[in-house]
């Protein structure tokens, strides 16, 4: 996209750290800028960085620093605003209006969507349709002035974001009140009334279920809204018992998969896992099947399906979400749709929460999983996509050094189930189009600037064999990525797989920038088909894995 987020940095406390001042009694860190120079280095083609890092004293509200802050603030908004498409007067006359009904729902300032129509046909203009309402509320998100939460049984619209944001979602995420709730997550709606007195609690419940931080469970009749983030419940023994006599035979299917982020974004898994949780609560419940069930405790789940079990859990100390499938023999091809099933649900997850964060897909041994080894050796995506290029494609072999065995990537990846080697298309074969965002934004960043060699994304044109094309897209003052428009006109050709551009980076020289197509794009994807065999298995998400 050619905007790009604006980003401000801020440092605090310099009063304890002896940070020097200027003469105008602007405090100064040579710190701070080399850390803005690598910022800057790493991210400039994706944020637009302030070009001065803050230094605040939060003790004093009218420091220098805090009028930094308020000056650029102001400056950002009247960016958005000039960016505000069709400033007409009926976005005025709303705009006027809002600090009014805000007044009048000051203790909890959120109306149903056909609500915020009707106010505002009834008080600015009787005469707004549907697009014009639309258009609206597009135009008052971007300003700041309301948030617009979708809901599966009806849209909300809150008109104090401030509220929301901090006297809400704030206080109930804040570490003093996670430290005073429920151990189990579980509130029914007087205890919640009791821990949250500030509004009528089923109010808020419904907002909170909105953003997807509680869900509404059935406890024996009596209604209960769960909160993944409270349940500090420990695990229970036997979860995953290696005695279990279903999956004791030789021929049970096993296998797994570890999603890990960038080395400087592992804390984010943390925050991601209780939202991962609230949608496998929502899953189940709206499949309604009794051969299906779901037991979650602190930083993990399993979720079962009739005979096939799946355990997700936080590993690594917190740092990669593991999802480990078994099931009895003959299960392999459920298996398979089983853990797609779960990979899709996670991938929704991650898509909604941080859309930008690029996430690894390692597969784990299946032999050590059947075997129940205490240490589970872990094939990397890189290692894992190169056998994928191999002409033996799926059938190509990796040597684990934990057992000296080799194991296929069928076995790895589809339990050993013939059947899936025609159900999907593997990653050399797949066209660039597969390739995510965040992939697409690393290719940008390494090709874009000019090599001193030419080997940038000139010359990979020449190779892709679109030198025709080179003048057409190098054009002047364009804001666009050319590497952007590139890989938008080889999609264009017939024969453009992953796989052939991966090697013609290679026969490039720029190992640097296939080993990001090795690390992030899609190992394989299902073929989609007319007519599709239902998943032998009762779970069902929304899409399958689009994870590298």
């Amino acid at each position: 996209a050619s905007r790009v987020a604006p980003v401000l940095l801020v440092a605090t406390h310099p009063d304890t750290s002896r940070v020097p001042r200027t003469s105008q009694g602007n405090y100064i860190s040579s710190q701070a800028e080399r850390l803005l120079k690598q910022l800057t280095d790493k991210f400039g083609a994706v944020f637009e960085l302030h070009q001065q890092v803050l230094i605040v004293d939060a003790h004093l509200s009218s420091s220098p620093g805090i009028r930094a802050i308020k000056s650029y603030l102001a400056d950002a908004k009247q960016k958005v605003l000039q960016g505000v498409k069709k400033w007409t007067g009926f976005l005025e006359g709303v705009v006027n209006w809002l600090p009014s009904i805000r007044r009048n729902s000051a203790n909890f300032p959120v109306v149903p969507w056909f609500t915020f129509v009707d106010l505002v046909h009834t008080n600015v203009n009787p005469l707004a349709a549907e697009e014009h309402m639309k258009e609206l509320m597009q135009q008052l998100q971007l300003m700041g002035e309301v948030v617009y939460i979708k809901f599966q049984y009806q849209d909300l619209v809150c008109l104090q974001p401030c509220w929301l944001c901090s006297n809400v979602i704030g206080h109930l995420l804040s570490l003093d009140f996670v430290a005073n709730a429920r151990v189990t997550g579980c509130y029914t709606v007087d205890d919640f009334q009791v821990a949250f007195s500030e509004c009528e609690a089923l109010d808020v419940l419904q907002v909170l279920e909105a953003l997807q931080i509680c869900t509404q469970c059935d406890n024996d009749g009596e209604l209960e809204f769960e909160f993944p983030c409270y349940n500090f419940v420990e695990t229970l023994d036997g979860l995953w018992d290696a005695s279990d006599p279903r999956y004791h035979d030789p021929d049970s299917c096993y296998g797994g998969v570890k999603l890990k982020s960038p080395r400087d974004t592992f804390h984010l898994i943390h925050s991601i896992f209780p939202r991962i949780q609230v949608q496998l609560r929502r899953v189940v419940q709206s499949i309604g099947d009794p051969d299906s069930d779901l037991y979650q405790w602190f930083e993990g789940s399993k979720l079962c399906s009739g005979p096939i079990e799946g355990l997700i859990t936080l590993e690594d100390d917190r740092e990669a979400i593991e999802i480990k499938v078994r099931g009895p023999p003959t299960s392999e091809l459920a298996c398979f749709y089983f853990v797609e099933e779960l990979l899709g649900l996670i991938d929704q997850v991650l898509l909604e929460m941080s859309p930008g964060l690029p996430i690894e897909k390692h597969i784990l041994s299946a032999e050590q999983l059947r075997l129940h080894s205490d240490l589970v050796h872990c094939w990397p995506p890189d290692q894992l996509m190169e056998c994928i290029l191999q002409p033996s494609c799926l059938n190509a072999k990796l040597f684990n050094p934990l057992t000296g065995n080799y194991e296929s990537v069928l076995d790895l990846v589809g339990f050993g189930a013939s059947e899936v080697v025609k159900l999907v298309i593997s990653g050399d074969e797949l066209p660039v189009t597969t390739l995510s965002t965040v992939c697409r934004q690393q290719l940008c960043r390494l090709l874009d600037p000019p090599d001193s060699l030419g080997k940038d994304w000139c010359l990979l044109a020449v190779q892709l064999g679109l030198a025709e094309k080179v003048a057409l897209l190098d054009v002047a003052g364009s804001s666009r990525s050319r590497t952007a428009m590139l890989l938008d006109e080889w999609a264009k050709v017939k024969a453009s797989g992953i796989g052939m551009l991966i090697q013609k980076l290679k026969d490039l020289g720029r190992d640097d920038v296939a080993e990001i197509l090795l690390r992030s794009a899609p190992l394989y994807r299902i073929v989609p088909t007319p007519v599709q065999q239902d998943p032998p298995t009762n779970v069902s998400c929304k899409s399958c894995s689009t994870l590298s």
